[in-house]
């Protein structure tokens, strides 16, 4: 009986012993990969009727990239991007350093490391492909800023370029500056920054960069992705980040890929419609749930589904979309992400009230109706109600509540787009639980950056309360504030988006910032002018309205889709839930597409004064090429 009890035992012990065996995680000895930081590539060309200007990088120029990222990491891998290129791109050289003082262009002496392609210093990307650098031996810590470094020894068109989430800047060439590569130099020469702005808007250029993945051996290291329009475009994404890491959460890479101007069921459209991106439905796989280590997707998306339907300048070309159909591509995004495990997280609208789209030189573009808020206002009761998502951000606390339809006025820049202290105040809104962070320990993002969001809110309350409230003009309005996603630094902003043709003309032949003039030109050329007017008739090309059909990947053919295919809607469930855009024309990743320049709402004779003036500026431009080469020939190397 003794033997057969010690036997019993024995047997126990040596089962219990090897268990853990059996279930401790391949991943705590190996370690993983997940990402730190992302911006979502569009093709960065703006298109005219016979003409394609993209931004250049002049020949032995440096740029250098500065981003945040978001978690801890041992070493770091780089994606790089040439999904929109038309000929292979190459980079001759690159490092990463960690940033001295955010936004000057300045980094950390003796902290810059190569990144190698196979251990090669430079690489060629095939048009339409992209491609993960080697693994490179940088250590980072959560909120760290880095300095992204690339030379190019030949002229290099950016069309593959992501649009915010950094600032890069490019080192100005003159007759005097010595030739070659500044990866590692801890200063650029006379950097200015890419970008180009337009109102409340700013492009910050990111070129080619598209995903920062950093390794670890933490088995619940993960990512989360923000994804999204305009009015996710802010800093939101990292005062979150802010929030986990002092939770003592910094194994949770925080990615935003959101795009300003983007919508959920149809591409970009318009003289700029690339730089709005293709549809979200149609790139929800390729920047978020194929973002390396990603759990959780948080969305923001269907205003501009919405609104551009009540644009004057792009209502006859976008999407006739009802709520139904929005709402059938919620429902699809959940399906894509629940397939993956991946759990999926609605923000309800952004109130928009007094938001008038002054974009591109364009006056009241937009103007707020009954009709278009009863439209949001019902996507945003499905948000709140539905069953299909795993849960919910509602930011109608950041209305004003003189006007429920309407932001507050020191959330807003113009009525949609958030200041730094939207963002912040919006990332309060977001539960740490949603990451499964369960810490009890952790400040607001507000108390961290050291503000009271609601401060006006409350003032505004207390007049309405004691009669005192005036509509608001003895508010303090905060729309002259720096775009949320701008930092503040010693490198000029040149905005210079077509940089490299403003490095090689000298003096002031240009004042500011040559496709910001072009494109404000193009602005008042089209749909309004100054006074707010539409342009003559006579003078406007009609263009039939849009035909575009959306169809929504991985719904089932059910009742509840009745509502989309009663409206002519093709709903789609394809069985290996591959996402099948009905848009013939919408821009796949690593695919290449043509672009037909817009005619509608562009005078005739105006348009023909305007390609003159250009092609003129070109001839000058090539002059100038031409003369400045001339006077390098006996000193020019290749380095």
């Amino acid at each position: 009986m003794k033997k057969r009890v010690l036997s019993v035992i024995l047997t126990l012990a040596i089962v219990f012993t090897a268990v853990p065996l059996f279930f401790v995680p391949e991943a705590d000895a190996a370690g993983h990969w997940f990402s730190v930081w992302g911006t979502s590539i569009v093709n960065g060309s703006v298109s005219i009727p016979g003409l394609s200007l993209r931004d250049y990088i002049p020949s032995h120029s440096t740029i250098r990239v500065e981003v945040p990222v978001t978690a801890n990491g041992s070493s770091l891998r780089f994606k790089f991007s040439n999904e929109y290129g038309k000929s292979p791109l190459t980079i001759d050289e690159l490092s990463v350093a960690k940033t001295v003082d955010n936004g000057s262009a300045k980094i950390k002496a003796g902290s810059a490391v190569p990144i190698t392609f196979g251990g090669s210093a430079s690489v060629t990307i095939p048009a339409g492909q992209t491609i993960w650098s080697d693994d490179v031996g940088f250590s980072v810590r959560a909120l760290d800023t880095v300095s992204v470094s690339m030379y190019f020894r030949n002229l290099t068109y950016i069309s593959s370029e992501g649009l915010s989430n950094g600032h890069t800047f490019l080192s100005k060439k003159t007759l005097s500056t010595p030739l070659g590569s500044q990866v590692n130099s801890e200063a650029l020469n006379s950097p200015s920054e890419i970008n180009i702005s337009s109102g409340t808007v700013t492009y910050h250029t990111i070129p080619f960069l598209a995903n920062i993945d950093a390794y670890t051996e933490d088995y619940y290291a993960c990512s989360a992705v923000f994804i999204g329009d305009s009015t996710l475009v802010n800093n939101t994404y990292l005062h979150y980040a802010e929030r986990l890491s002092d939770a003592g959460y910094t194994n949770i890479g925080i990615v935003n890929e959101a795009i300003i101007g983007n919508k959920l069921l149809s591409k970009g459209t318009g003289l700029i419609g690339n730089l709005y991106g293709p549809s979200l439905i149609e790139r929800f796989y390729r920047d978020a749930l194929d973002v390396t280590g990603v759990k959780y997707v948080f969305v923001k998306i269907g205003l501009n589904d919405i609104l551009h339907q009540y644009s004057k300048s792009m209502s006859d070309d976008v999407l006739k979309c009802s709520t139904d159909d929005i709402i059938n591509g919620y429902k699809s995004l959940v399906t894509m992400a629940h397939e993956r495990g991946v759990k999926v997280y609605f923000f309800t609208k952004s109130p928009w009230k007094g938001y008038a789209r002054a974009f591109l030189g364009q006056t009241n573009d937009l103007t707020w109706s009954q009709e278009a808020q009863n439209k949001c206002d019902a996507l945003d009761s499905w948000i709140r109600s539905n069953t299909y998502g795993d849960g919910f951000i509602d930011v109608h606390i950041l209305a004003n509540p003189a006007d429920p339809n309407a932001l507050c006025p020191t959330f807003t820049l113009d009525g949609a787009h958030l200041t730094e202290l939207g963002a912040i105040a919006m990332a309060d809104l977001i539960p740490l639980t949603y990451v499964e962070a369960y810490s009890t320990y952790g400040r607001s993002a507000a108390e961290l950056n050291g503000v009271n969001p609601y401060a006006e809110k409350a003032q505004i309350q207390a007049a309405m309360q004691n009669g005192t409230y005036n509509g608001g003009q003895n508010q303090t309005n905060n729309n002259n504030n720096n775009n949320s996603n701008n930092n503040s630094g010693s490198a000029k902003s040149g905005g210079s988006f077509l940089s490299g043709l403003m490095d090689l003309i000298p003096g002031d032949l240009f004042s500011g910032d040559l496709l910001s003039n072009i494109m404000g030109l193009l602005g008042s050329l089209g749909g309004t002018s100054d006074s707010g007017q539409k342009s003559d008739a006579s003078k406007t090309t009609t263009k039939p309205a849009s035909t575009e059909q959306p169809s929504f990947p991985g719904l089932p053919e059910t009742p509840a889709n009745a509502a989309a295919q009663n409206n002519g809607v093709t709903v789609v469930a394809p069985s290996d839930a591959t996402v099948n855009i009905a848009d013939a024309g919408a821009l796949a990743p690593n695919t290449q597409t043509g672009f037909t320049g817009e005619t509608e709402k562009i005078g005739g004779s105006r348009t023909i004064i305007f390609v003159l003036l250009l092609f003129l500026v070109i001839i000058a431009a090539g002059a100038v090429v031409l003369l400045t080469a001339n006077k390098r020939k006996d000193s020019d190397f290749i380095n």
